[in-house]
Protein backbone atom coordinates (compact mmCIF):
# COMPACT_ATOMS: atom_id res chain seq x y z
CA UNK A 1 0.00 0.00 0.00
CA UNK A 2 2.71 2.14 1.07
CA UNK A 3 4.67 1.28 -2.69
CA UNK A 4 1.68 2.82 -4.69
CA UNK A 5 1.20 5.75 -2.38
CA UNK A 6 4.95 6.36 -3.44
CA UNK A 7 4.41 5.69 -6.89
CA UNK A 8 1.18 8.05 -6.78
CA UNK A 9 3.36 11.01 -5.03
CA UNK A 10 5.94 10.49 -7.58
CA UNK A 11 3.77 11.30 -10.48
CA UNK A 12 1.84 13.93 -9.04
CA UNK A 13 5.62 15.81 -8.65
CA UNK A 14 6.25 14.70 -12.03
CA UNK A 15 3.08 16.45 -13.09
CA UNK A 16 3.71 19.55 -11.13
CA UNK A 17 6.95 20.05 -13.42
CA UNK A 18 5.46 19.42 -16.49
CA UNK A 19 2.61 21.81 -15.41
CA UNK A 20 5.27 24.41 -14.44
CA UNK A 21 7.01 24.07 -17.32
CA UNK A 22 3.87 24.32 -19.29
CA UNK A 23 2.60 27.19 -18.08
CA UNK A 24 5.68 28.88 -18.78
CA UNK A 25 5.60 28.61 -22.33
CA UNK A 26 2.04 29.56 -22.64
CA UNK A 27 3.37 32.57 -20.64
CA UNK A 28 6.11 33.68 -23.05
CA UNK A 29 4.21 32.34 -26.12
CA UNK A 30 0.97 34.49 -24.62
CA UNK A 31 3.50 38.06 -24.57
CA UNK A 32 5.22 36.88 -27.69
CA UNK A 33 3.94 39.40 -30.71
CA UNK A 34 5.02 36.60 -33.35
CA UNK A 35 2.02 34.75 -33.82
CA UNK A 36 1.65 35.47 -37.22
CA UNK A 37 4.80 37.12 -39.14
CA UNK A 38 4.41 38.53 -43.17
CA UNK A 39 8.39 39.25 -44.99
CA UNK A 40 8.68 40.94 -48.42
CA UNK A 41 12.43 40.20 -48.19
CA UNK A 42 13.74 42.95 -46.21
CA UNK A 43 11.16 44.07 -43.91
CA UNK A 44 9.18 41.64 -40.80
CA UNK A 45 5.96 42.74 -39.93
CA UNK A 46 4.59 40.38 -37.03
CA UNK A 47 0.86 39.97 -35.53
CA UNK A 48 0.37 38.75 -31.80
CA UNK A 49 -2.69 38.32 -30.15
CA UNK A 50 -2.32 42.23 -27.89
CA UNK A 51 0.15 44.08 -30.63
CA UNK A 52 1.72 44.61 -33.63
CA UNK A 53 5.73 44.88 -34.30
CA UNK A 54 7.63 45.49 -37.34
CA UNK A 55 11.35 45.63 -37.82
CA UNK A 56 13.90 45.63 -40.65
CA UNK A 57 15.42 41.74 -40.98
CA UNK A 58 18.77 42.93 -40.92
CA UNK A 59 18.22 44.99 -37.78
CA UNK A 60 16.58 43.50 -35.17
CA UNK A 61 16.86 46.97 -33.26
CA UNK A 62 14.40 48.80 -35.62
CA UNK A 63 11.60 47.10 -33.80
CA UNK A 64 8.35 48.75 -32.92
CA UNK A 65 4.97 47.95 -32.25
CA UNK A 66 1.89 49.25 -31.54
CA UNK A 67 -1.61 48.18 -30.16
CA UNK A 68 -4.70 47.10 -32.21
CA UNK A 69 -6.57 50.70 -31.33
CA UNK A 70 -3.44 52.44 -32.80
CA UNK A 71 -2.14 50.38 -35.97
CA UNK A 72 -0.37 52.17 -39.29
CA UNK A 73 -2.69 50.52 -41.96
CA UNK A 74 0.00 51.27 -44.37
CA UNK A 75 3.06 49.85 -42.78
CA UNK A 76 6.50 50.64 -45.06
CA UNK A 77 4.67 52.72 -47.27
CA UNK A 78 2.13 49.91 -48.64
CA UNK A 79 5.04 47.35 -49.58
CA UNK A 80 2.93 44.91 -47.31
CA UNK A 81 -0.67 45.54 -48.57
CA UNK A 82 -3.08 47.67 -47.05
CA UNK A 83 -2.97 46.13 -43.10
CA UNK A 84 -6.53 45.11 -41.78
CA UNK A 85 -7.61 45.82 -38.31
CA UNK A 86 -7.61 42.83 -36.12
CA UNK A 87 -11.25 41.65 -36.47
CA UNK A 88 -13.59 39.28 -34.69
CA UNK A 89 -11.96 36.50 -35.15
CA UNK A 90 -8.48 37.89 -33.41
CA UNK A 91 -10.67 38.68 -30.94
CA UNK A 92 -11.84 34.75 -30.35
CA UNK A 93 -8.25 33.89 -30.70
CA UNK A 94 -7.36 35.66 -28.04
CA UNK A 95 -10.47 34.89 -25.77
CA UNK A 96 -9.55 31.14 -26.38
CA UNK A 97 -6.01 32.02 -25.47
CA UNK A 98 -6.95 33.43 -22.22
CA UNK A 99 -8.28 30.19 -21.20
CA UNK A 100 -5.55 27.99 -21.98
CA UNK A 101 -3.27 30.02 -20.92
CA UNK A 102 -4.89 29.67 -17.35
CA UNK A 103 -5.46 25.82 -17.71
CA UNK A 104 -1.68 24.51 -16.51
CA UNK A 105 -1.24 27.12 -14.06
CA UNK A 106 -4.49 25.63 -12.41
CA UNK A 107 -4.08 22.55 -12.81
CA UNK A 108 -0.28 23.32 -11.43
CA UNK A 109 -2.06 24.32 -8.52
CA UNK A 110 -3.99 21.02 -7.84
CA UNK A 111 -1.07 18.72 -8.73
CA UNK A 112 0.47 20.68 -5.57
CA UNK A 113 -2.47 20.06 -3.58
CA UNK A 114 -2.45 16.70 -4.06
CA UNK A 115 0.34 16.09 -3.43
CA UNK A 116 0.39 17.61 -0.10
CA UNK A 117 -2.77 15.77 0.62
CA UNK A 118 -4.40 12.34 0.31
CA UNK A 119 -7.60 13.49 1.60
CA UNK A 120 -7.48 16.22 -1.42
CA UNK A 121 -6.58 13.89 -3.84
CA UNK A 122 -9.28 11.67 -3.18
CA UNK A 123 -11.64 14.24 -3.30
CA UNK A 124 -10.68 15.81 -6.34
CA UNK A 125 -9.53 12.95 -8.19
CA UNK A 126 -11.71 10.09 -6.80
CA UNK A 127 -14.60 11.73 -5.05
CA UNK A 128 -17.29 14.52 -5.66
CA UNK A 129 -15.17 17.17 -7.84
CA UNK A 130 -13.63 14.39 -10.46
CA UNK A 131 -16.59 15.08 -12.73
CA UNK A 132 -15.78 18.93 -12.15
CA UNK A 133 -11.62 18.44 -13.07
CA UNK A 134 -12.87 16.04 -16.14
CA UNK A 135 -14.85 19.09 -17.80
CA UNK A 136 -12.16 21.82 -16.87
CA UNK A 137 -9.82 19.28 -18.49
CA UNK A 138 -11.69 18.25 -21.86
CA UNK A 139 -12.88 21.82 -22.15
CA UNK A 140 -9.43 23.70 -22.47
CA UNK A 141 -7.90 20.81 -24.53
CA UNK A 142 -11.18 21.42 -27.38
CA UNK A 143 -10.23 25.27 -27.07
CA UNK A 144 -6.96 24.96 -27.69
CA UNK A 145 -7.54 22.87 -30.90
CA UNK A 146 -9.95 25.61 -31.76
CA UNK A 147 -7.38 28.32 -31.77
CA UNK A 148 -4.88 26.16 -33.46
CA UNK A 149 -7.37 25.74 -36.12
CA UNK A 150 -7.91 29.81 -36.18
CA UNK A 151 -4.43 30.41 -36.52
CA UNK A 152 -4.17 27.67 -39.01
CA UNK A 153 -6.86 29.07 -41.00
CA UNK A 154 -5.71 32.77 -40.51
CA UNK A 155 -2.22 31.71 -42.10
CA UNK A 156 -3.88 30.32 -45.20
CA UNK A 157 -6.70 33.55 -45.73
CA UNK A 158 -9.15 31.20 -45.23
CA UNK A 159 -10.85 33.67 -42.37
CA UNK A 160 -9.47 36.75 -42.12
CA UNK A 161 -6.27 37.83 -43.80
CA UNK A 162 -3.40 39.96 -41.92
CA UNK A 163 -3.10 42.42 -45.43
CA UNK A 164 -5.64 43.19 -48.36
CA UNK A 165 -4.23 43.58 -51.80
CA UNK A 166 -0.93 41.61 -50.27
CA UNK A 167 1.87 41.86 -53.47
CA UNK A 168 3.42 38.12 -54.76
CA UNK A 169 6.80 38.70 -52.91
CA UNK A 170 4.94 38.85 -49.21
CA UNK A 171 5.05 35.84 -47.30
CA UNK A 172 2.87 34.78 -44.47
CA UNK A 173 3.87 31.85 -41.74
CA UNK A 174 2.90 31.02 -38.30
CA UNK A 175 5.17 32.36 -36.00
CA UNK A 176 7.23 30.78 -32.68
CA UNK A 177 5.15 32.60 -30.25
CA UNK A 178 2.37 30.36 -31.41
CA UNK A 179 4.46 27.00 -31.77
CA UNK A 180 5.29 27.96 -28.25
CA UNK A 181 2.11 28.29 -26.34
CA UNK A 182 -0.17 26.12 -28.82
CA UNK A 183 2.08 23.04 -29.71
CA UNK A 184 5.22 23.08 -26.82
CA UNK A 185 2.82 24.67 -23.66
CA UNK A 186 -0.23 22.16 -25.09
CA UNK A 187 1.82 19.60 -25.86
CA UNK A 188 3.32 19.29 -21.89
CA UNK A 189 -0.24 20.77 -20.30
CA UNK A 190 -1.81 17.30 -22.54
CA UNK A 191 0.87 15.17 -21.00
CA UNK A 192 0.63 16.57 -17.64
CA UNK A 193 -3.81 15.71 -17.96
CA UNK A 194 -2.99 12.22 -18.86
CA UNK A 195 -0.30 11.45 -16.61
CA UNK A 196 -2.50 13.04 -12.88
CA UNK A 197 -5.86 11.70 -14.94
CA UNK A 198 -5.32 8.15 -16.35
CA UNK A 199 -6.21 6.16 -13.45
CA UNK A 200 -9.74 8.44 -12.80
CA UNK A 201 -10.40 7.88 -16.76
CA UNK A 202 -12.70 4.76 -16.04
CA UNK A 203 -14.51 6.27 -12.85
CA UNK A 204 -14.91 9.42 -14.59
CA UNK A 205 -16.81 7.19 -17.30
CA UNK A 206 -19.09 6.10 -14.88
CA UNK A 207 -20.02 9.37 -14.24
CA UNK A 208 -21.27 10.58 -17.55
CA UNK A 209 -25.17 10.43 -17.53
CA UNK A 210 -25.03 8.04 -20.88
CA UNK A 211 -23.36 5.15 -19.12
CA UNK A 212 -25.75 5.44 -16.11
CA UNK A 213 -28.65 5.72 -17.68
CA UNK A 214 -27.31 2.80 -19.57
CA UNK A 215 -26.05 1.02 -16.12
CA UNK A 216 -29.93 1.54 -14.80
CA UNK A 217 -31.21 0.00 -17.78
CA UNK A 218 -28.95 -3.21 -17.48
CA UNK A 219 -29.87 -3.02 -13.52
CA UNK A 220 -33.65 -3.27 -14.79
CA UNK A 221 -33.44 -6.23 -17.40
CA UNK A 222 -31.75 -8.32 -14.60
CA UNK A 223 -33.64 -7.65 -12.09
CA UNK A 224 -36.86 -8.82 -14.01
Amino acid sequence: MATEENKRLLVFIFCVIVFGTSFVFCLFGFRNNNWIHATNGTHLYQRGLNVDCQSIIDAPRTLSCKSWDNLDLNPYNGSFGTLIQPDIGWNIARFLAWFTFLAPLLFLCLSVVVCCSLDAEKALLQGKYLRAVGIVATVTVVLNLLLILLISLWKRHVVYPVFRDQPQQVEIEIGFAFVQFSIIGFGLYFLGLILLLSPTIPPLLKKLPCIISNDHELVSMNAS
